[in-house]
This record gives structure tokens, sequence and C-alpha cells, in this order.
């Protein structure tokens, strides 16, 4: 099977958590949400398409800094602005893999080489760099025959039973579909249980994907989910 690959960098992000409303916190990683609104973005999509997506990488350090939030209150209409501390992670490297139908993956490719904006993931000023992407074939790795390192940390989603991993990981449910409701509001219908696990760490008893590059891939959902999912690229 074959799947998107992604490397990219970000001097500064900010994949701003839900529910910080004192401190602009952040995660980690950017959560699928964020990958998926961009791609959606690029292909200029009117409806939801269907795909795994797999976070990894790293950051040199952790930096803060302050901005201006607007907040929009629903009981009166109004607009509201507050200065918040923002936490922004400094050298951002990361890999992404998606899988979802072959002619929508050439799309996707085809669009990041040659978007004509400047492409951002978390907030606007997050500028990404696309330093490397190709397609790349993928397979199921068995660790309890051969136990694997993690190089970059990574979000594992709980359907990965993660039996050799220090149970210190941090959990987060991730957002990645909603739906938006008679008001406007987007409801979040698909949330992802996820393990954060640092680079390093050793796996020997999962069973995982990984490509031929001797990346590891932890896809958010199920491969087959995607690929009986119905699409149109209309």
């Amino acid at each position: 099977m074959k799947c998107l690959k992604i490397k990219a960098y970000q001097e500064t992000a900010c994949y701003k958590k839900p529910y910080a409303f004192k401190v602009a916190e952040t995660y980690p990683l950017p959560p699928y949400s964020t990958i998926k609104g961009l791609i959606h973005y690029i292909l200029n999509a009117k409806k939801f398409y269907d795909m795994a997506i797999s976070v990894q990488g790293s950051y040199e350090s952790l930096i803060e800094n302050y901005q201006t939030f607007r907040f929009f209150k629903i009981e009166n209409n109004e607009i509201t602005k507050m200065p918040l501390n923002v936490h922004l992670l400094y050298n951002v490297n990361l890999l992404i893999h998606i899988y979802t139908h072959d002619d929508l993956m050439h799309q996707i490719y085809e669009r990041l080489i040659s978007f004509s904006e400047v492409l951002s993931l978390g907030r606007k000023e997050d500028l990404l760099k696309i330093s490397k992407i190709k397609f790349v074939e993928f397979s199921e790795f068995n660790t309890s025959e051969k136990s694997y390192d993690l190089k970059y940390s990574a979000y594992i989603p709980s359907i990965y039973e993660l039996s050799s991993v220090d149970s210190g990981t941090i959990k987060y449910r991730l957002n990645y579909r909603y739906e938006i409701s008679n008001t406007g509001i987007r409801n979040w219908v698909e949330k992802i249980d996820v393990y954060y696990v640092q680079s390093n760490v050793t796996l020997y008893e999962e069973t995982i994907y990984k490509d031929e590059e001797d990346d590891a891939i932890f896809f958010h959902k199920k491969v087959e989910e995607v690929k009986n999912s119905g699409y149109d690229l209309r």
C-alpha cells in the first residue's frame, strides 16, 4: 500500500488546546483536525474527505509570548479582546503520513507542491515549510519479532495496544471531524484518544505500520475504514 509522506518545518507554532482560556496552551504536535483542515483548505473542499493521518515530530524548546485574542460571546453577540500568554513551540520538525483514496492523495500532493499561497499550520502566522513530500510504500510490522525505537515523538492512537509503553505517557482526546449545527456552531462528532509518546521509547509488543524508509506510522484510524469510505472529488 502507498501513502503520502510529508516532512515539514516551522520556526514557531501554537496548536492551541480548545479549552485553554486563561493561557493559550499548545499541544506538543498538531492535532488531526488541524492537519485535516489544512488539507481541506488547499483542496478548496466543500465537503468532508476522510483520511488516515499519522503525526510525529520534535521541537527544540517551549517559549512564551503575549498575543491579543478575540472572544465571541454567544449570549449577547459581542466580541471582546483580551491579551493572553501564548505557549509557542520553537524549531518544530514534523513527520506526517496521510492515507486516503489514490486519486485524492495525488490531488493533495499536486496542491501542496504548487499551492500559490504561503502555508501555515496552527495559527495563521505559524508558517509551514515543506522540506520533503513523496509517496511511500508501507506495511504492517510486528514489534514482537523485532523491537522498534521511536525516532520521533508521536501521537499513538488507543487502537494500538501499547503494553510496552511506560505508563507516564500523556493521554489526549483530539478532535478530528465536526458537524455544523443549525446555529452555525461546530460540534465535534469524532474524537480520537491518543497517547503522546516521546522519542527513543522502545516498542516491542505491538503491531504497527512502517514505511519503506524505516519510519513508523500510527494512523489515527484503520486503513480499511478509510478505504471503504465513499467519496467524490467533484
